[in-house]
């Protein structure tokens, strides 16, 4: 990963618990699905948007899709669930612009546990959701976007 696009790692939560005995912290990656094929992997394969910059950004953009058109890349989505945490319906969410909330839960001791990604109405439907969502006052419910740009759009901007 480039080191100056920080927003296209891994999620990373610190929690602490204040008590009478003082503060105790706890920490934990978000699983998500691209953290886990690297971490099998035990280095970075996945494509970020951070090596994508200057104009040899197409050309690793291309071999990406030569690498997972054969198989040999990372197919899996975004997922680094590392920008904002929105506590909604019961669920403590990890967000990104570039993936779809994940769900983690706080476990008694206070070790955090990441318990997958949030589906709606039984399907996982659109890949993108905000990482900043809004919960309506009146009614509770949780208002988010999301949006992705496709491929053909980046070509056609450096055509120019």
């Amino acid at each position: 990963m480039s080191p100056w696009w920080w927003p296209d790692g891994d999620g990373y939560v610190v929690g602490c618990k204040f008590s009478d005995s003082g503060v105790s912290f706890t920490t934990a990656w978000v699983r998500t699905e691209r953290f886990l094929v690297e971490d099998k992997a035990g280095r970075a394969v996945c494509l970020k948007l951070g090596d994508l910059h200057g104009t040899a950004g197409l050309a690793i953009m291309a071999l990406d899709g030569v690498k997972n058109a054969l198989g040999a890349g990372c197919d899996s989505p975004m997922g680094t669930a590392n920008t904002a945490l929105e506590f909604h319906a019961g669920r403590l969410l990890a967000l990104n612009e570039g993936d779809v909330p994940w769900s983690l839960r706080v476990l008694c001791e206070g070790a955090l546990e990441t318990m997958g990604a949030v589906k709606f109405g039984g399907k996982l439907g659109t890949r993108t959701f905000t990482a900043h969502p809004k919960v309506d006052a009146s009614t509770g419910e949780l208002l988010y976007f999301g949006y992705q740009v496709r491929l053909v759009f980046c070509l056609q901007l450096f055509q120019l």
